[in-house]
Formats: C-alpha cells, structure tokens, sequence
C-alpha cells in the first residue's frame, strides 16, 4: 500500500520547533546544534578585539576550536559556513565589510 499524498504532507508540515532540538550536519559531516556557528562566529570577533577577518581566518578558528584538523579539507566547509553566518550578521548590522586583505573581503564588528 502506496502513503497517501496527505500522510507525506502532514508529516512535512510538522511545526519546525520539532526539528529545532535535533542536530544538524554540515557539509564536512561535523554535527551542532542550530545557531551554534553565529555564536562561535561571534566569539571569534571578540577574542579579535577588533581586527578585521577573513572567512578563511574565520574559518580556520572554527577548525581550532572544535579540536580538528586543520587542513584545507576541513577549513573549506567551515570557511562556507562562515561566509554565510557573515552575510546573515552584516544584514542585521552586528558585522560591517571593512576591506579586502588580498584573498577576499574582510569583517569587523560594526
């Protein structure tokens, strides 16, 4: 017996409260938890003190404090990330683009 199209609705409309405390994977196949990349973000930006960063540099921090590896395999998903936590904080005013340091736009907090 084949589900209904109304059984698969039903399931896919379930209230995102429900999928919020489950972990979600990123490319790198690294588990966390929702908004845990804008916090980690974020504390880099404070422990820079207001140096301008990179998303590689960004992303190389994120490696560092999650005790990885740090080769290009691992900083290439992280430094994604970071770029698209950026973007989402420079909407909201938190981050301002200062710059370019020669391999790509740089962030400071506004």
């Amino acid at each position: 017996m084949k589900p209904s199209c109304t059984t698969a609705l039903c399931f896919l409309n379930a209230s995102p409260r429900f999928w919020r405390h489950y972990p979600v994977t990123t490319g790198s196949g690294i588990w966390s938890e929702q908004g845990e990349y804008q916090r980690r973000v974020l504390d880099i930006f404070r422990e820079a003190q207001g140096a301008a960063l990179s998303s590689r540099q960004i992303g190389a921090a994120l490696v560092a404090r999650q005790g990885l590896e740090s080769t290009t395999a691992m900083i290439e998903p992280m430094q994604k990330n970071a770029i698209v936590v950026v973007h989402r904080l420079e909407r909201t005013g938190t981050l301002i683009a200062v710059g370019r340091d020669g391999h790509g736009a740089t962030w400071s907090f506004a």
